[in-house]
Order: C-alpha cells, then structure tokens, then sequence
C-alpha cells in the first residue's frame, strides 16, 4: 500500500512542479517637475506657472516564470533615447530584466514638459 500512496504522492508533487506560475506587478512614481520648466507645446517657449495635475512614470512587469517584460509609460512629450537607453541599463542592473524586453514610451502630450530640447523650448 505504501507503493501506490509514494507514487501518487511523487505525481502529485510533479504536478505541482509543471505548473506555471504568472506574476504581474505595478508601479508609479511622480515625475512632476518643477514650477519654471519649459513646456513645448504650440512650439513656443511658455513655462510652467502652476501644476494642474501630477505626472507619472507608470510601469507593468510581467513574467511567466521564463520572461519577463516590463511596460512603461511616461507622462512627458518626448523622451531622448540616451535617457531610455540609461533607464533600460538600470532596470537590467537592478531587476534582471534584458532592455530588449522593456518598452518604454511618453505619452506626448503637448502641455507637458520635454525631457530634451524641442523647437524653441530648452529642457
């Protein structure tokens, strides 16, 4: 009897074993400059004089127990590729996350700030 029991035992443990585990998580940090800060949008110089609402990098990590992806998105009008490129290598750094499995987009919204120089407005 114990044969059976040690067996069934073993499969149920392979079982468990086999099954895939999926895991998300999320996060948001406030990235709400500063009053002063140049904002592009009509392609003119105009500044921040009051902060109606935050801005926020928003992130998604997804992984299967294999891959793991990680999705951001940023409230900002454009981002230079040098500062995707160094926040890929420190997501990499610090989560082991590869940068080809990380996207990261601004959301381009004209009344925001840009996080590098555009048309007449300096960053």
């Amino acid at each position: 009897m114990r044969i059976p029991f040690l067996l069934i035992f073993v499969f149920v443990l392979q079982s468990f074993a086999a099954d895939k585990i999926f895991r998300a998580g999320a996060a948001a940090s406030n990235v709400t400059p500063w009053l002063g800060v140049s904002m592009p949008g009509g392609f003119t110089d105009r500044r921040a004089t009051k902060i109606h609402d935050e801005l926020h990098a928003r992130c998604l990590v997804l992984d299967d127990g294999q891959t793991q992806i990680a999705i951001v998105v940023v409230d900002n009008c454009i981002l230079p590729r040098d500062v995707l490129d160094r926040a890929k290598a420190m997501a990499e750094k610090a989560a082991n996350i590869p940068p080809a499995h990380i996207l990261i987009s601004a959301t381009h919204c004209h009344s925001g700030p840009a996080a590098m120089d555009i048309a007449m407005c300096k960053a």
